[in-house]
């Protein structure tokens, strides 16, 4: 039954990030319908993070109050009707709310799935929350080579509607499917005091935070920038212009997978810096040689950025929740909030520089962060089990 229930779940994280991950090689094309520069549409971009803080602050309580099979089906409903609706709208105002409402709906999906990782990965799904990234990250590929495939040929409101409905209907047959195995809904007497009580608790772990923003800030950047770099800065036409951010996932994909066989060779925390001087390296170099390498250089650059930052991001999130005595969904929820706020100041910084300096400068910034990931690596030492 838990092989079942594994595979139930790697493949709602495989769905979810197909969901998520389709607009992105069309990012262009949404720039232009909304008529916006470089600096306005990365603001933009960024107000999502005020529905993730909302969600990441409650839906972790939700999740243990009501229990994995509500909070999963309304996240699913709500992810999808939030997508449909901000590619069909070139309103500004009306973009930054569903932008909010696609936040909320992510990290609702996000702390979600984690959590009934989490709770399958007690049952004796071994490093589960690993390998099922891995699972998101062939989403995300198989979700980025249908968009390029289709970029030129169905218009981007078509596409994403119609992606999005098929998505909502296949997550919601996997839900019901282990609809008894999901997490037990553990009702609390008062859910808004459970919320505020916990929230008096709020646990700030310093090292695993600035970990997680460190390591995944470049993963942030590449998924909102990498198809306008490669297309504005490499000069790269719109149906290539994808190529770098799928080798990136692709690469991702391999490191996640391969995580348990080199965990029986490396300890982790030299697995999660060697990562992070690779990634931030190999694309500082990409994007900084872009004149003289074109698409190559940065296909090759991103793949290496990929292989590297794979098991950085889940490594902090699985850390995290044997430091902290919380069920898994509130830990899922503490850490990514925390996370939301800092990569949101950051975003900003990036869409500053990619205005007003250049993309290749606003870039260096997440690289160089990854580079120095390193030093939050003694999170890693071992401690007793929660």
């Amino acid at each position: 039954m838990i092989k079942r229930d594994v595979a139930l779940t790697k493949t709602l994280f495989f769905l979810f990030g197909v969901g998520i991950m389709g607009w992105v090689p069309r990012f262009p094309e949404l720039k232009a319908n909304l008529g916006v520069n470089n600096g306005l549409f990365g603001s933009m971009l960024s107000v999502g993070a005020f529905g993730s803080l909302l969600a990441l602050l409650s839906i972790g309580h939700l999740v243990d109050h009501f229990g994995g099979k509500k909070m999963l089906l309304s996240g699913a409903t709500i992810l999808s009707t939030a997508f449909i609706g901000i590619v069909n709208v070139t309103n500004h105002e009306a973009f930054i709310l569903l932008n909010i409402l696609v936040g909320f709906s992510i990290s609702t999906m996000h702390i979600a799935n984690n959590a009934l990782a989490f709770h399958d990965q007690d049952r004796g799904g071994k490093n589960l929350v690993v390998s099922a990234s891995g699972y998101w990250s062939a989403g995300s590929l198989i979700s980025t080579l249908l968009s390029m495939f289709l970029i030129g040929k169905v218009e981007l409101r078509a596409h994403i509607t119609i992606m999005h409905i098929v998505v909502w209907v296949l997550t919601i047959f996997v839900i019901y499917m282990r609809a008894d195995s999901l997490m037990p809904a553990n009702p609390h007497e008062r859910i808004t005091k459970s919320i505020l009580t916990d929230l008096k608790k709020f646990n700030f772990d310093w090292v695993v935070n600035f970990g997680l923003i460190f390591g995944i800030m470049l993963e942030f950047a590449i998924g909102d920038w990498s198809t306008i770099f490669s297309k504005e800065e490499g000069g790269i036409s719109a149906t290539l212009a994808p190529l770098p951010f799928m080798c990136f996932t692709v690469a991702m994909i391999v490191g996640r997978v391969s995580i348990n066989p080199l965990r029986k060779r490396f300890k982790i925390g030299a697995l999660v810096r060697f990562g992070g001087i690779l990634a931030g390296t190999s694309f500082l170099i990409g994007i900084w040689t872009v004149d003289q390498f074109g698409l190559t250089g940065l296909m090759i650059s991103f793949a290496l950025a990929g292989l590297g930052s794979s098991y950085i991001g889940p490594s902090f999130l699985n850390i995290a929740n044997t430091r902290i005595n919380l069920p898994a969904s509130i830990v899922i929820g503490q850490i990514s909030a925390v996370n939301v706020m800092l990569s949101w100041l950051l975003k900003q910084l990036i869409a500053f520089l990619a205005q007003f300096a250049s993309l290749q400068v606003a870039l260096t910034i997440p690289a160089v962060m990854a580079i120095a990931v390193g030093l939050f690596v003694k999170v890693f030492k071992p401690i007793p089990a929660k």
